[in-house]
């Protein structure tokens, strides 16, 4: 299986396999293993965590979280070299909520030709 990574901006914040697809609708995911890198960003993605892990959904945290993720440069790219574009990126990252707990990530794929 094909390993991607993906960037904050210039920086790899992480990898991924990819491991799960859903083809038609763009939509792939899968275990995400963070770089150094990932620290400077991961307080954006544990907002997300945050707001889900209330009942009802905060919303307020939720439009803060998007607010933010959306005004960052993270992009997918292929092993070798080649930019995949994406719609969204979305690192799930509970472990402000459960300790030692797996990394996520979630995204859907506009270059699907390229995955």
């Amino acid at each position: 299986m094909m390993q991607y990574q993906i960037n904050a901006g210039e920086r790899c914040i992480g990898y991924t396999n990819l491991e799960n697809r859903d083809v038609g609708m763009g939509v792939y995911g899968g275990r995400f293993v963070p770089t150094k890198a990932y620290s400077e960003v991961q307080p954006v993605f544990q907002l997300y965590a945050q707001a889900m892990a209330v009942q009802p959904a905060d919303e307020t945290l939720l439009a803060k979280f998007f607010t933010i993720r959306d005004a960052l440069s993270f992009t997918l790219w292929s092993t070798d070299g080649l930019l995949i574009r994406t719609t969204w990126i979305l690192i799930v990252d509970f472990t402000s909520v459960i300790p030692n707990d797996d990394l996520e990530i979630s995204l859907q794929v506009v270059d699907i030709e390229r995955v």
